[in-house]
């Protein structure tokens, strides 16, 4: 007989040996228990936070990176279960968070403990921080820190929660956070639970933080809101520099114009991505400036920051921000007062952060003492889409007598009415010239462009497929993957029977799909598999900014009724070819339901970005049966943003491609597989691919002297005929080269040299709809 201790009990943990510890009947009263293997995040105990950089995922196996994070879970110990992690690599960047909060703990909770499986293996790993929240207005309290590498093993820990949370006895949630140390610095976490102490809070729901209930319809009906006047407004007029109301309330929660007097912080808000904060507070007092800079009184208002403490470093930095703008015109700026009078105050920055985090460098930066004065400072922002502004103190530390003060916080023309003459790096504008979006959402299939411009003449890509054509898989150049591990194939349709719970249409709902079919004898059992593989691409430099986007369709009755493991799962995985070794790592996982429902519509919709990849490697889409009958795991409309084929130019002016196997069209434009020449398909847009292809003529007797000189007759009149033919096709390509969409995914494509001028491939004149070559040039820079 073994013996252990009471916290022991139920930690996913076989410590008796024979599982007794671990019996659903004794584990029932635990609470907060994941261990992230039948429905990922275990949503009604856990859940991503909205304020940080980026997100916790669900792994399975190894992570994408080689030598750093798990290559088994805790659980299973096998390839086979399931963690949760945070991905170091591309685009995330050093010093980023991820955050995992639970749900709410009544304060007055004792014997309450928290136990969790952590594992920080790599070169690079940066942090884990465990933290209590009684406030999303206040700072966590970090309770428990490890960082660096701990090696390769799971380690064990627990937390005393009602000792930690003994001086205030006020409700809380835990937060998980992992800090970003570099590249080969995957933190995970596995087996997350609390002792039966701990007790769930009637009210799930902290001071400050965003509500989570359904908004009741108001007058102006649901996914509206009403002005004062009564005038009703959507979502996508808020947030756009646009004042629709007459009293401003379709921005004043963005962070708007600010002087701090009556409104609190205008919309501004303290980022709960750092731990310091930014306070709204009259003038006067020890460090701070004697008079605000609005009225020029000590009664006047302003914003400052000033560490209570420099012995902890995490609150040395206070990030004050925006929600999220939709756009801005080119001669947006940003304007604000600031007040730095002390020796050591530290350094205040203005930041412009998109989805993809914040921008290399600050558009504004100042450090140390500026004067016992308010100084003024335009922020030049120009033109974006889907951005907001982050003020950053960072306070240096060697004392607490000095404070970053701010007034009068103003946005100037950044309404944009005008025409806006380029977009930021990473952004496409659209033909109206009045709206830029991101590039990654350019010929998607969904638009972001308010005239539509971004789905418009979108260039063929190798690899996008839509699978609508009967010969999907040689037309998109797929192959399927049908081996001992993976030999069930994918199935085309347009629909599915109501018995199979799949779509009933395609993603654009006039087309097909492909799923993994049952079709054959092998593939009924859950786990098989379904696999199949784009085409190779060439590497992706860092700096590639290459997405791919697809649409996918998991929904199962029986899963949606409680059974989590009738419905299967769905995985990406990039498969490369690196100095003789060949390895696949996964890039992205879906398992269980994903949105839909009865109706049969859910498609959503799956981006991730391939920058950093340093071999040609292909993506390969694979598919697991759950274990209901109706299982359906279904994808369309698979793209890439063109980028990820571009080649480089060489010194002087010609086209490097990426691979020696690949050769350059005569229009300097895209390279194409070498194996793709003559082969009866456009792959270039100047059709060079297939110029000068050699013609197989019937062999011409030995002794047939009229037959040779027929030939010979023929092959001059024939070749006249094609030059002239040749003539005529190139004139008409040109004409209608604005006129002729470009057809993607695989349908049949004619030569044409039309492309989106979003992307920036073509030198069309601004009055086309497109960009001049100039404005391309300042895009690009």
């Amino acid at each position: 007989m073994v013996c252990i201790s009471n916290s022991q009990l139920c930690d996913y943990a076989d410590n008796c040996g024979d599982r007794s510890d671990e019996s659903t009947t004794k584990c029932s009263a635990y609470v907060g228990r994941c261990d992230f293997e039948s429905v990922g995040i275990c949503t009604d105990d856990w859940k991503q936070d909205e304020d940080d950089e980026f997100d916790w995922r669900v792994a399975q196996g190894a992570t994408s990176t080689p030598t750093t994070g798990p290559m088994v879970d805790h659980t299973t110990l096998t390839g086979d279960g399931h963690y949760m992690y945070i991905e170091t690599s591309s685009p995330q960047k050093p010093g980023w968070k991820a955050r995992l909060s639970s749900f709410v703990i009544q304060g007055v909770s004792s014997d309450c403990s928290l136990r969790f499986f952590y594992h920080m293996q790599g070169d690079d790993i940066g942090e884990l921080n465990v933290y209590l929240r009684h406030s999303y207005d206040a700072q966590p309290t970090r309770i428990w820190h490890e960082a660096g590498q701990k090696g390769d093993w799971w380690l064990r820990a627990e937390i005393n929660l009602s000792q930690v949370n003994s001086p205030t006895k006020s409700d809380f949630e835990i937060v998980f956070e992992g800090i970003v140390g570099g590249w080969l610095g995957d933190v995970a976490v596995d087996d997350i639970s609390m002792t039966p102490g701990c007790l769930r809070s009637p009210n799930q729901q902290l001071p400050g933080a965003r509500s989570t209930v359904a908004p009741t319809a108001g007058p102006c009906g649901p996914g509206r809101y009403s002005c004062d006047s009564g005038r009703c407004y959507s979502q996508v007029q808020m947030c756009d520099f646009n004042f629709f109301c007459k009293d401003r309330s379709d921005e004043l929660s963005c962070g708007t114009d600010c002087d701090f007097e009556t409104d609190g912080a205008c919309g501004w808000r303290n980022s709960s991505g750092v731990s310091a904060l930014w306070t709204v507070r009259q003038a006067g007092g020890w460090g701070f400036p004697p008079v605000d800079h609005t009225t020029n009184q000590p009664s006047g208002s302003l914003i400052a920051f000033r560490p209570n403490s420099v012995d902890q470093k995490d609150k040395l930095k206070a990030h004050l921000q925006t929600l999220t703008y939709r756009h801005s015109a080119a001669i947006c700026q940003f304007s604000l007062w600031y007040y730095m009078s002390a020796d050591n105050v530290g350094t205040l920055s203005v930041w412009i952060k998109s989805e993809h985090g914040l921008e290399a460098k600050p558009r504004f930066s100042v450090s140390g003492r500026q004067g016992d004065y308010w100084i003024n400072q335009l922020v030049d922002i120009g033109p974006m889409a889907e951005f907001s502004v982050v003020i950053e103190a960072l306070h240096s530390g060697l004392s607490t007598s000095g404070a970053i003060s701010l007034d009068d916080l103003q946005f100037i023309n950044c309404e944009p009415k005008d025409i806006i003459p380029y977009c930021a790096a990473n952004n496409a504008l659209c033909s109206n010239r009045r709206q830029c979006v991101d590039k990654k959402n350019v010929c998607d299939g969904v638009a972001h462009c308010s005239d539509g411009s971004d789905e418009l003449n979108c260039p063929s890509v190798v690899g996008d497929c839509s699978f609508d054509l009967a010969d999907w898989s040689g037309r998109c150049r797929y192959q399927e993957l049908l081996n001992s591990t993976a030999d069930c194939p994918y199935q085309q349709a347009a629909t599915v029977t109501e018995e199979q719970s799949g779509p009933v249409t395609d993603h654009s709902g006039n087309g097909q799909f492909i799923f993994n079919s049952d079709s054959a004898p092998d593939c009924t059992r859950p786990g098989d598999l379904a696999s199949v593989q784009t085409p190779r691409m060439p590497p992706t430099p860092a700096d590639r900014y290459c997405w791919i986007r697809f649409w996918y369709y998991m929904w199962d009755k029986e899963a949606a009724e409680g059974n989590a493991d009738s419905m299967g799962s769905l995985s990406v995985y990039i498969d490369y070819q690196e100095g003789g070794s060949r390895g696949r790592h996964l890039l992205w996982r879906r398992i269980g339901n994903q949105g839909g429902g009865p109706a049969r519509t859910g498609w959503q919709k799956a981006e991730q970005r391939l920058d950093g990849i340093p071999a040609d490697y292909a993506i390969v889409f694979e598919a697991a049966r759950g274990g209901g009958p109706r299982t359906v795991v279904a994808i369309d409309d698979v793209s890439f943003t063109p980028s990820c084929r571009q080649a480089s130019p060489g010194e002087n002016g010609t086209l490097v491609c990426s691979s020696p196997d690949e050769l350059a069209c005569n229009d300097s434009l895209s390279c194409y597989h070498s194996s793709w020449r003559c082969d009866g398909q456009f792959d270039c847009a100047d059709g060079s691919d297939e110029s000068g292809c050699p013609t197989r003529a019937p062999p011409i007797g030995e002794g047939d002297i009229g037959g040779q000189v027929g030939a010979i007759v023929g092959g001059v009149i024939g070749a006249i005929a094609l030059v002239a033919a040749l003539a005529a096709v190139g004139c008409l390509v040109y004409k209608r080269r604005l006129e002729v969409p470009w057809n993607r995914f695989g349908q049949e494509r004619r030569s044409t040299i039309v492309d989106n001028p979003l992307y920036d491939l073509d030198t069309q004149d601004a009055t086309s709809g497109g960009l001049s070559y100039e404005l391309q040039i300042q895009d690009s820079a």
